[in-house]
């Protein structure tokens, strides 16, 4: 090579190959005098063989010759990735060239071939206008009129949902919740994994005083410790009827709940003039003595799930999870008096102020109200 070339242009290239055909040099020579990884080389001997194969057949093809053939045989799902590529170079597609060629940015131009954008439409059968078109999407826009009452109520009130936001502040649902997507304002859901279905037991009840649900758990109320509050609810209007949070998990809590509720409801303790459901699990509170015979001097029938099937009492659990997110977790109780002053204040909230989807974005007063 008695020209000096400083980029591995075509001619370059084929003067090295050459030496290597001729044993004038080998491979592991080449890599260590210029450089160059020994699979490039070896590439661009195995393009120079098929090169010499190609120009002493009867009818040899030239460059352009052999990109075309190659094309017709493209296979489809590579189309799209190609034509991309030969847009940005100006060039032959990126499968059908050799390593050397990716390497090298001006592609087939530095050879001295240049093809047209409407040569590569043809080939690819893409219309022209796709290769001169450039999207224009401009930043989304939102309207501060939104996003400050939106943010002010999700700062106050970290757990609530789009709907409960839009319900709320009287915006449109579809508004909100394009402004928690651009602003990643969403409320992660918990994963829910594969859990053991069982007989069905439906929660849901047709109409008011037909069901009733109680569970209890646990509330953390500073110097006080770990206390116990228990909760009855109407399982067709959603209301929170009565409540009760005590230091001890005794069966009196669950009572005073229970007659809370009846106090709440009907005005007054005494036997129901129609009897109905009262759902819970199998504790030891709601299977006790005192309670069964609470609940049945009321002339309520109780109803029991099955056992290790919280699912089939989803409605109260659902409330104390609701519970949980928008009070227990958000405050540092001092004491029981001081726990009992906001979680009375958010059982109001939820059955004045707070919408149910499953009730067609109505309180549970509102519903109960409506069924009556």
């Amino acid at each position: 090579m008695d020209e000096e070339i400083k980029r591995w242009m075509a001619k370059r290239k084929t003067a090295l190959v050459l030496e290597i055909i001729q044993g004038k040099t080998s491979v592991s020579e080449a890599s260590r005098t210029y450089d160059l990884p020994p699979s490039e080389i070896e590439s661009w001997v195995e393009d120079g063989r098929k090169g010499m194969e190609n120009a002493l057949k009867a009818n040899p093809q030239d460059v352009r010759e052999q990109y075309e053939r190659q094309l017709k045989t493209c296979r489809r799902p590579t189309v799209k990735r190609c034509w991309s590529c030969a847009l940005e170079k100006n060039c032959s597609p990126c499968w059908a060239r050799t390593r050397s060629d990716r390497d090298d940015p001006q592609g087939l131009q530095a050879d001295g071939i240049t093809v047209s954008i409407s040569k590569l439409c043809r080939w690819f059968d893409v219309p022209r206008r796709s290769a001169y078109y450039r999207p224009v999407k401009s930043a989304p826009t939102l309207q501060e009129r939104f996003v400050a009452p939106i943010k002010a109520m999700i700062e106050e009130n970290p757990s609530f949902g789009y709907r409960t936001v839009a319900h709320l502040l009287g915006f449109n649902k579809n508004t909100v919740q394009r402004i928690f997507q651009l602003r990643g304002w969403q409320v992660r859901k918990r994963p829910v994994g594969f859990r053991p279905r069982i007989q069905s037991l439906p929660s849901v009840a047709k109409a008011p005083n037909e069901r009733w649900a109680t569970d209890m758990c646990r509330v953390w109320a500073g110097r006080d410790g770990w206390t116990t509050m228990a909760l009855v609810i109407d399982c067709h209007s959603r209301e929170l009827l009565g409540w009760h949070l005590s230091r001890s998990g005794k069966p009196k809590t669950a009572e005073s709940a229970l007659e809370l509720a009846f106090i709440a409801r009907f005005g007054t303790l005494g036997r129901v003039p129609t009897p109905f459901l009262l759902r819970s699990d199998n504790g030891l509170v709601f299977t006790s003595r005192n309670f069964t015979a609470l609940v049945r001097s009321y002339g309520l029938r109780q109803e029991f799930i099955t056992p290790h099937s919280p699912e089939q009492n989803g409605l109260v659990e659902r409330v104390i999870r609701t519970l949980k997110e928008q009070c227990v977790h958000r405050y540092r109780f001092e004491s029981l008096q001081h726990a009992g002053r906001l979680i009375g204040d958010w059982i109001h909230f939820h059955n004045h102020r707070r919408p149910h989807q499953a009730l067609n974005m109505r309180t549970p007063a509102e519903a109960f109200a409506l069924a009556a």
